[in-house]
């Protein structure tokens, strides 16, 4: 982090364009790679003095041991990625919501129109969704990556113009994509990181929007964990028996194609780009490198469902110690995400049965994250509150007896 103490970053924050690149987005002196920056930077990402400076001083805080529960658990994480306890407030939040279409959209997994994503991303610049809402609710604000719909977008406030191609192919004929696409992606989410930490915000919050991308997350997470294509498919937006079949079918035909059905004991992927390339979204890829960008500068992020689980799969699978910057905010209704979840090891915030994406039980979560900070900056200590400690003798009393 920078340094800086609670409430510093509110008065810091700048408009989003005041920060993003013009015209040389993506130009870095020197010609260095912001991707090969990124993993640079979250490979000495230890969190052990900061998260044992937490728990010494939970031990002497004014609550029982162990009564802040999980919550206690996340401040524990945030000071670990800060280095420091307390850690700086995680405020303000913003939401980026990379969007992208997809081509195995053509193989029917779904009943929604193609169409629909780009639609969506008008509801999103006008206010109009529950990604909106809920943002507005904990003072968020949301901006709009087009990183690979399948349509030209006119210019709009909020809407950031960053596409690397016009979809992903089907995943069942071939590669969803190139690999230099899939690498371009990531970096379009390194860049968006910087761009949205640059403007004084102190937490990120992943969003999706992608017409069939649960498919390709179905996908991701049987590809990372190897979960079989009938442990990872899920209903999506509510399909019916008949769609579920045949999304799962899809699903296993994808793997199979490209030599990633495996078994849960075969260990870690060692080509994280090559599945990205093979069976992801353009979000995905992107959501990969937002959240690497995010740790390799000791930004937490908040994850949200089964679209940002998948991308976090294969973001730990670039760098492993990047996740200790990723708190998961919910857990979907989604199987895939329970899995991922469980293989990154993290414990959701919230259980709210939600299946909207968006980044929505996400930002529900957000306020959870920033009290966890806030207690171990503001609650006091025994010795500080004058309250006597578990097993300590009770002070004398003055005066006469």
């Amino acid at each position: 982090m920078n340094g800086l103490e609670p409430g510093d970053r509110e008065g810091l924050r700048r408009p989003l364009e005041w920060a993003v690149h013009e015209e040389t987005w993506g130009a870095h002196p020197g010609g260095t790679d912001p991707l090969d920056e990124a993993l640079t930077a979250v490979a000495d990402l230890d969190p052990t003095a900061g998260a044992a400076a937490a728990r010494e001083r939970l031990t002497r805080m004014t609550v029982p041991p162990g009564a802040l529960g999980e919550v206690a658990e996340v401040g524990v994480q945030l000071c670990g990625l800060a280095g420091a306890c307390p850690p700086p407030l995680p405020e303000p939040a913003v939401v980026a919501i990379f969007a992208a279409d997809h081509g195995v959209h053509a193989r029917g997994v779904t009943p929604w129109p193609q169409e629909v994503t780009t639609q969506m991303v008008a509801n999103f610049l006008a206010g109009g969704a529950a990604v909106n809402a809920f943002a507005a609710q904990v003072g968020a604000e949301v901006t709009v990556v087009d990183v690979g719909v399948a349509v030209d977008l006119d210019p709009a406030p909020g809407l950031l113009s960053r596409k690397v191609r016009h979809g992903t192919a089907d995943m069942t004929a071939g590669p969803a994509m190139s690999r230099e696409e899939a690498r371009r992606a990531l970096v379009v989410g390194v860049e968006t990181a910087r761009d949205l930490v640059a403007a004084g915000n102190g937490l990120l919050v992943p969003g999706d929007m992608g017409i069939a991308n649960t498919t390709a997350s179905a996908a991701l997470v049987a590809a990372f964990t190897g979960a079989s294509a009938e442990e990872v498919t899920g209903r999506g937006t509510g399909i019916d028996d008949a769609t579920h079949a045949r999304k799962t079918a899809v699903v296993a035909e994808a793997l199979a194609r490209h030599g990633l059905a495996r078994s849960p004991g075969e260990g870690r992927t060692t080509d994280p780009l090559g599945v990205l390339a093979a069976v992801g979204g353009l979000e995905h890829a992107a959501l990969a490198g937002f959240l690497l960008g995010a740790a390799a500068l000791r930004t937490p992020v908040v994850l949200d469902g089964v679209v940002s689980g998948a991308a976090a799969l294969a973001a730990a699978a670039f760098a492993p110690t990047a996740s200790h910057a990723w708190v998961a905010g919910h857990r979907s209704v989604e199987p895939a995400h329970t899995l991922a979840l469980a293989h990154l090891g993290r414990t959701p915030m919230l259980d709210l049965g939600l299946r909207v994406g968006e980044g929505t039980g996400a930002l529900l979560a957000a306020p959870l994250v920033a009290a966890a900070a806030r207690a171990l900056a503001e609650v006091a200590t025994f010795d500080a509150a004058g309250v006597t400690g578990k097993d300590e003798p009770a002070p004398a009393r003055g005066g006469p007896p």
